[in-house]
């Protein structure tokens, strides 16, 4: 196993400590002719309110069998769904009887760390490395799957794709069941609903769909329910108003361009949440591609068009963009500005059912965003001056920017120009 850290050595050294414990009070236990092997199963209490505060988990990644061909326990490492670190000892029914001197010489050889008594140079002939493994058998390490949450203003509802942490799942009848759109405007739905409750997170009610990519926060549904979204300068905060606190709070990944959350606490009442009517939602999309409207998107990391025509400085640019569900590529980028904003590398993607306005981006700009109950305010850092105002669509929880903010937009876009370009880049 790969030695990552030092606390990863102490993890496997007391690890290895009450493995050996187990091992010599293996040998109170009555031989019988049938049992071939028996099985200790441990599990460790690493998560929720036992963690320690200080602790941060070493986990393990892969083994180095070279290292560890010699020992009598073997160590692998998988991905089981569960919550928690699970230890699998079997031990073979012919450890009866087990010597102390030749379990002390397979430990020597486990030795991680000066603790661990050094008698004799550690080296094993095959008779005793054949011994070691019947009596000692071998130890399978499980470790739980790392998960993250991505704040998003395009998201409708708070969205899990990991049924292992949620709690209390039960069953959304067909006609209420929430259902969400990727970018490429591919339909998502919830047949479950529960809550997450875990030490560093909690959130509830959250939909589960297994086949979502990443989980998501849904910025217009922690708005509705009275919480004030900080974005800016490379982090981003969640406060209640009510009682004058933060909840959450998260920073920006520069490389992925998108909003992850380090903790957020916050369990409200359940809710009664019903799904939009899909004709309605296609009947917001279709206004809103008329009206070349512009969502807010903290969860996605490019800006995005749906029509070439809205840019200037147009150019070739191919490069994949990964959606809530699926891949979709652009063909190509521009220069886009509305009223007081300008955007510059905009990507315009055929599949894209939506004009959308990256709040990471916004971020790197210089933008600072701010989402208090229905109205989203953009103001950048130079001289704190307001440059755009988006409204929540209460249909659909997202944020659309104002028309009067978009007035100013590009002549060439407009006309036979238009039509023109369309025609060459076509």
């Amino acid at each position: 196993m790969m030695i990552i850290s030092r606390h990863l050595l102490l993890f496997r050294r007391y690890g290895c400590k009450m493995i050996r414990a187990l091992v010599s009070l293996m040998k109170t236990v009555d031989s019988k002719p049938e049992i071939k092997e028996r099985t200790v199963l441990v599990k460790l209490l690493y998560y929720d309110d036992v963690t320690p505060e200080d602790y941060e988990p070493p986990y393990a990644e892969n083994e180095a069998i070279n290292i560890w061909n010699k020992n009598p326990l073997k160590i692998e490492v998988g991905n089981v769904n569960s919550k928690h670190f699970v230890l699998a000892l079997k031990v073979k029914e012919d450890l009866h009887p087990c010597d102390d001197n030749n379990t002390k010489s397979g430990w020597d050889e486990m030795r991680f760390d000066n603790d661990f008594d050094t008698d004799g140079d550690g080296d094993f002939s095959d008779t005793q490395v054949q011994l070691s493994r019947r009596r000692f058998g071998y130890v399978l390490c499980t470790k739980p799957k790392n998960f993250k949450f991505i704040l998003d203003s395009g998201a409708t509802h708070h969205i899990c794709n990991d049924e292992a942490i949620m709690r209390n799942l039960r069953e959304v009848k067909k006609e209420d069941r929430l259902s969400v759109y990727s970018s490429g405007g591919k339909e998502l739905s919830a047949e479950r609903m529960g809550y997450i409750d875990l030490k560093n997170f909690s959130l509830n009610p959250v939909g589960l769909i297994p086949s979502m990519q990443f989980n998501v926060v849904s910025v217009g549904q922690l708005a509705k329910q009275g919480l004030m979204i900080c974005c800016g300068n490379g982090q981003f905060s969640v406060y209640d108003m009510r009682e004058g606190r933060i909840v959450g709070e998260g920073y920006l990944d520069n490389k992925l361009n998108e909003y992850v959350f380090r903790t957020l606490k916050w369990l409200p009442q359940a809710e009664n949440l019903v799904e939009i009517p899909k004709n309605d939602t296609q009947k917001v999309n279709d206004e809103q591609q008329a009206q070349n409207v512009w969502l807010i998107d903290t969860g996605c990391a490019q800006h995005l068009v749906s029509d070439v025509t809205l840019l200037t400085n147009v150019r070739n640019d191919k490069r994949p963009f990964e959606t809530a569900k699926g891949t979709i590529w652009s063909s190509h980028r521009g220069k886009f500005k509305a009223g007081k904003l300008v955007l510059n590398d905009v990507l315009y993607c055929k599949s894209v059912q939506d004009n959308l306005m990256s709040g990471p981006l916004l971020d790197k700009a210089g933008y600072r965003i701010t989402f208090c109950g229905k109205t989203c305010t953009l103001v950048h850092k130079d001289g704190l001056e307001q440059r755009g105002v988006a409204i929540q669509d209460v249909s659909n929880n997202l944020y659309s920017l104002e028309e009067e903010e978009q007035k100013d937009n590009s002549i060439s876009a407009q006309g036979d120009a238009k039509e023109a370009k369309r025609r060459r880049l076509e």
